[in-house]
């Protein structure tokens, strides 16, 4: 504690102790990583290799608890204070491990425990990127050591770092939002039923938000939709319900949550804003691939695919291809730019082999592709791009191929439609069969799809910035703008971040949110969740977005 004051300034005279110098400072700090979560463990009785929450039973009953439970309660605030104070990414991810075998005592300690959860989401929101992932795996640990009782404060706190972080997407930043994507998944996985209360909500806002668009039709409605913190809360809602799926409880946000990404399409559905669009659909394949539930999404593909003017020659000519993930619109100079036809017939043919993949061994699947055939047929006679033409081309052969198959198949069969146990039976057989014509295309298809994305960051290498140089903001965005878019201590370690580091204030700081006006009877809960998701809106009302 006399250490942890040191690099607060604040001395603490009363207790007659202070450390001064590099070298006593980590000989301090040392010993107490190697030493106390042994010594603890031996006074208080209390197994190494028991499970956590047999440890804080056994704490409960020892008597010499109730003697030492208050000098512990200050190390461990001191602990919690030491770990956001540090900047060596090394030194802290070896404190955040001694913090690991204390979670027992964290869980016995309110206070300790209020203190340990606010530091832990504050380096997994904020922290560089070699340190979210042991923050994460500390307070996964803590938070199933503790039940109920932090998971909603979790998932809440999680959720806007997890928005705030996302205003900012670029190739460098992008891995960082799909981890934090993926680990606040993880959290909402541990109790459903307490998930689904917050996701609740948090649709329920965003459908506030594309109803607004929708019917107002301006400027600013339209900017809290097509920005990069709702989107990637589409991402994080269908990884969400498709990673839970078959669960009961989450089960039934999946139709809302599909009505709510099909209407942010439709909200502006131009050339535009074909990326978002792409995006979009990307999370709906998902949800379908995983729930085995249908979701047409082949109008919206063909749509793009004929209104794209294709055909139409380029005025402008270049070199380096579009990177639609990091896109969410074409300025009007890309729209005449020869890669912007090759672009979009590109995506339309990934979503379609994504999507067909999802019901190619469903026993419908003959009558599913029948309209999708004749509008491919359509496009392909007015066609006049050679290279589209045949990527088309070889998708259709393959397509009507498979179609055969499946006919084959479930005559061979003879079985009845309205037997759903048999039918259910006979696509899982269908699933992973080895003479499927569309499953072997896919296979190679997928890996031609691998290079060409490597081909891609290749090609944009000059064009990726680091994302600690991305801006926070931007002041002004115009149309073109939009698509840049266990060691061991050495003797001055410690000592040197003590010099170093500055007062902290303790906690995350909390980021100003209003909201939509939600109706009279809905509880303060639902009101002050809905005021977190607006930081959606707020985060994008500085981009200029036309109508």
């Amino acid at each position: 504690m006399a250490a942890v004051s040191q690099m607060t300034e604040q001395r603490q005279k009363s207790r007659g102790f202070r450390v001064d110098g590099g070298p006593v400072f980590n000989a301090v700090v040392g010993t107490c990583l190697q030493c106390v979560g042994p010594a603890l463990r031996r006074l208080l009785r209390t197994g190494a290799h028991s499970k956590p929450k047999e440890r804080v039973a056994q704490l409960k009953k020892n008597k010499k608890w109730k003697l030492l439970h208050v000098p512990v309660r200050n190390y461990l605030t001191s602990v919690t204070q030491l770990v956001v104070r540090l900047h060596d990414e090394s030194i802290v991810r070896r404190v955040l491990r001694h913090i690991d075998e204390l979670l027992p005592f964290f869980s016995s300690n309110p206070k300790a425990s209020k203190d340990l959860f606010k530091h832990l989401v504050q380096l997994w929101s904020t922290g560089k990127d070699s340190i979210r992932l042991p923050a994460f795996m500390t307070l996964l640990k803590f938070l199933k050591m503790n039940g109920d009782e932090w998971l909603l404060p979790a998932i809440k706190k999680m959720y806007v770092g997890y928005v705030t972080n996302s205003k900012v997407t670029t190739p460098a930043s992008w891995p960082t939002i799909s981890f934090m994507a993926s680990s606040l998944v993880e959290i909402m996985s541990i109790k459903p039923e307490i998930t689904y209360q917050q996701a609740f909500v948090y649709i329920r806002q965003m459908a506030i938000h594309v109803r607004n668009a929708t019917n107002q039709k301006n400027k600013e409605t339209q900017t809290k939709v097509y920005n990069w913190p709702f989107m990637h809360c589409i991402y994080l809602w269908s990884k969400l319900l498709a990673d839970v799926y078959p669960n009961q409880v989450l089960g039934a946000l999946v139709h809302p949550l599909v009505q709510v990404v099909a209407s942010a399409i439709k909200v502006n559905p131009v050339r535009k804003y074909y990326p978002l669009m792409f995006h979009c659909v990307r999370a709906l394949n998902m949800i379908s691939a995983k729930t085995d539930i249908f979701v047409p999404t082949i109008p919206l593909m063909l749509t793009a695919l004929v209104s794209s003017d294709l055909n139409k020659k380029p005025k402008a000519t270049s070199f380096k291809p579009f990177d639609f993930m990091c896109m969410l619109k074409f300025s009007e100079s890309q729209l005449l730019e020869s890669n912007y036809r090759t672009g979009v017939a590109d995506q339309v043919h990934e979503l379609l082999v994504e999507h067909i993949r999802t019901q190619c061994h469903h026993i419908g699947y003959p009558e599913l592709v029948v309209m999708l055939a004749v509008q491919l047929r359509l496009f392909l006679k007015e066609c006049k791009v050679a290279e589209i033409a045949r990527k088309f081309k070889q998708l259709l052969g393959v397509i009507e191929q498979q179609a055969t198959f499946v006919s084959q198949r479930r005559r061979a069969a003879q079985i009845k439609f309205t037997d759903t146990a048999a039918v259910s039976v006979w696509e899982k057989e269908l699933q992973t069969a080895e003479d499927s014509p569309f499953l072997k295309f896919y296979v190679a298809w997928k890996k031609a799809r691998v290079a060409a994305q490597e081909s891609l960051v290749a090609a944009l290498d000059g064009r990726v910035t680091g994302k600690e140089d991305a801006p926070e903001a931007h002041d002004e965005d115009d149309d073109e703008d939009d698509v840049e878019a266990g060691q061991d201590l050495d003797e001055t370690d410690f000592w040197a971040e003590a010099e170093a580091a500055a007062p902290v204030d303790g906690g995350q700081k909390e980021h100003p949110l209003g909201g939509d006006a939600v109706d009279d009877d809905e509880s303060e809960d639902v009101n002050d969740a809905g005021d977190q998701v607006e930081v959606m809106g707020n985060l994008s009302d500085d981009e200029d977005e036309d109508k």
